[in-house]
């Protein structure tokens, strides 16, 4: 490709209007060269053209704008090739496969064929109505019957293989109990609940939760806390100790209400408390 450039001053002349000397700057043959090179330019024609004159070009376009223009315009032009081979390339890969394509089909109708069997019908349906199943396909033996040997085709009529429609549901199972928790009191009678969870199968693809709950409640008894003994009340008084003059009377308690269980505290104070009496009648001043 060739930069549209000026060949003579008669062609610099008619496009500037005759005025060729007026704001112009040079470029000289050297910078044609190494844009030349670019583009496979052949710079000894540009050369022969001026062998001992500069070209000029107009000053609005500086050598650096020259050069720079020179090489885009020539990147341009390789970036297209590039792209039209690589297009082409792939167009023939393409014609290459389709080409395979039906020559195998052309080369199995061929084998069915020759082996006298038919093409196989199309795939049955599943077994099962979701998950992994079986389907199957059916050829037909198309050539004579051996009265000896039976059918003269090579071979199954049959072929069978996996198929899956869609994922079963399914439904979510209980865990076994955990353990049991610890009891909600230290002593005496509480609360302790164990847990399960509906992971035994997780449920997937639509499947239903699990009936029931998840968590069950019980009473406990670790140990028996320990009760304090308390006092009954006082009993009445007894008859005096004389039959007269000066005795004494007395009445109990007994640390029952309630007895002392499980280690517990024993009653504080007395169970018996004495009092003195006198009894006085006619029949003690006589003896006395």
């Amino acid at each position: 490709m060739y930069m549209n450039i000026p060949s003579t001053r008669e062609d610099l002349s008619n496009r500037t209007g005759g005025n060729i000397n007026t704001a112009y700057e040079t470029l000289d043959l050297k910078t044609i060269d190494d844009n030349a090179e670019y583009c496979d330019v052949d710079a000894a024609s540009i050369r022969n053209t001026q062998s001992n004159e500069q070209l000029k070009l107009p000053q609005k376009k500086t050598k650096a704008e020259y050069a720079k223009y020179f090489s885009f315009v020539c990147n341009i032009d390789r970036k297209l090739i590039v792209i039209i081979i690589i297009g082409a390339f792939l167009l023939v890969m393409v014609a290459v496969a389709i080409a395979v394509y039906f020559a195998t089909q052309k080369g199995e109708e061929s084998a069915f064929a020759g082996s006298g069997w038919a093409k196989w019908s199309s795939w049955g349906s599943c077994s099962v109505s979701c998950s992994t199943g079986t389907q199957e396909r059916l050829r037909l033996c198309t050539a004579s019957v051996d009265d000896d040997n039976g059918s003269t085709c090579p071979g199954s009529d049959r072929q069978v293989q996996n198929c899956t429609i869609v994922d079963c549901p399914i439904n979510g199972g209980w865990t076994i109990w955990g353990f049991w928790e610890t009891c909600s009191k230290s002593c005496g009678t509480g609360e302790q609940m164990r847990h399960r969870t509906c992971t035994n199968p997780i449920p997937f693809y639509g499947g239903k939760m699990c009936d029931g709950q998840n968590r069950e409640m019980q009473a406990c008894t670790t140990i028996n806390c320990p009760i304090d003994g308390s006092w009954s009340l006082w009993s009445s008084w007894s008859s005096c100790s004389v039959s007269c003059g000066t005795g004494t009377s007395q009445r109990t308690r007994s640390c029952s209400q309630p007895a002392p269980q499980h280690g517990g505290e024993k009653c504080s104070g007395e169970d018996k408390q004495t009092k003195t009496c006198t009894l006085t009648s006619f029949l003690c001043s006589l003896l006395q």
